[in-house]
């Protein structure tokens, strides 16, 4: 006997596939997808920016001010991780591929007998990171345009205005992102010393309140109660506590708009007396840092940002104490979907460090335009 022949009907195949379509475009049509940006770059020409926005209102010329950028402004378009391309060019290689320029500059640092000659070349005389620092940020496309964030017209050049006199562009942006900014001071005694004193005197201008680690526990009670938006900025071990209270408190989580860690020393600390000597937090990051543990209610990115500080003398580089490598936010471990949103913003030089008020307007500035992007998406 013949199989029993089944008969398809055209039209509900049609029909079944026309569902699983618009299905599939639904959910397309849910998933955030939000401009791809590099941190360090946007935060280094908003430094910049704000350079020529001091530059002109104490009437210097361009030549003053490119030189002023060179100097205070450390960057180049290809230079991630650079304490692996200075300290071993022919050998470093990335964790994912290679980027854009990045073969190409590390056969130039090859060709430099010496690591200070490395540094020099990497943050000083290459052409890319000239170019990049120095040309007009139009370039970059309306992406990286502060104003349009803001909703300002002209906006790299409310950007210098903000360098200058004209508070408009700051205010504009703090009441677009509507967060409570939250400063959690670190140890007395840090790396860093007055450079990074002197940069959290000027961002507490910009965060109510400024807290200590020991008064962070009583603060996440009281922002509990509350239902704003927040965003986090801890200094040193600052940054640490603030990890800590997200892990304690998932529903403070939900309410993070970003995290700024500030010369953070994310591999914990050499003090075995510490809560965070090093062998501890390391456990502790690889246990809580990934995207099912800081997961959220609503499935999005929290930027997790972090600025790191640069004497090129020590060994290795960074900070005495503070490796370049330990002041950047690991890769997050995995998770059903994607939650933590890992972002450098590279290294500032001890030496030559910025003005700290440009500093912490520029670090306002890719903090808010960071946010802004990703509600918009």
């Amino acid at each position: 006997m013949d199989a029993p022949h089944t008969v398809t009907d055209p039209f509900s195949s049609v029909l079944a596939g026309l569902f699983v379509g618009v299905a599939i475009a639904a959910a397309w049509g849910h998933i955030a997808r939000p401009p791809s940006l590099d941190g360090e770059r946007w935060f280094k020409v908003l430094l910049a920016s704000l350079l020529r926005g001091r530059s002109e209102q104490e009437g210097e010329d361009a030549e003053t001010w490119a030189s002023r950028v060179v100097q205070c402004v450390p960057y180049h378009p290809a230079g991630r991780e650079p304490e692996g391309k200075v300290a071993s060019p022919s050998t470093w290689r990335p964790a994912h591929p290679l980027q854009e320029g990045e073969a190409a500059l590390m056969e130039q640092l090859a060709g430099l007998e010496t690591k200070a000659q490395r540094w020099q070349h990497l943050y000083q005389s290459a052409e890319e990171g000239l170019h990049a620092r120095l040309s007009d940020p139009m370039e970059l496309g309306p992406d990286y345009d502060l104003g349009r964030w803001a909703g300002l017209s002209n906006g790299w050049d409310r950007v210098a205005d903000w360098g200058g006199d004209s508070p408009m562009l700051g205010v504009t942006l703090l009441e677009r992102v509507a967060a409570r900014w939250v400063l959690v001071g670190g140890r007395e005694d840090q790396p860093t010393g007055g450079v990074l004193s002197s940069l959290s005197d000027e961002l507490g201008a910009w965060a109510t309140p400024v807290v200590s680690a020991a008064d962070l526990d009583a603060l996440g009670s009281d922002l509990d109660q509350e239902t704003g938006r927040v965003v986090l900025v801890g200094e040193d071990i600052g940054a640490l506590e603030c990890l800590r209270l997200l892990a304690d408190r998932p529903a403070l989580r939900d309410r993070i708009d970003a995290v700024l860690a500030i010369s953070a020393p994310l591999a914990g600390v050499d003090d075995p007396t510490s809560p965070y000597a090093r062998a501890r937090w390391t456990d502790w990051m690889a246990h809580w840092f990934g995207h099912a543990q800081l997961d959220t209610d609503c499935v999005r990115q929290t930027p997790y940002m972090a600025l790191q500080w640069l004497d090129p003398t020590v060994e290795p580089p960074g900070v005495v104490g503070l490796p370049l490598s330990e002041a950047r936010f690991p890769l997050p471990g995995e998770g059903p979907f994607p939650m933590v949103e890992v972002v450098d913003l590279g290294p500032l030089l001890v030496s030559s460090p910025p003005p700290s008020d440009l500093t912490a307007k520029a670090l306002v500035g890719v903090v808010c335009g960071w946010i802004l992007t990703r509600r918009a998406s």
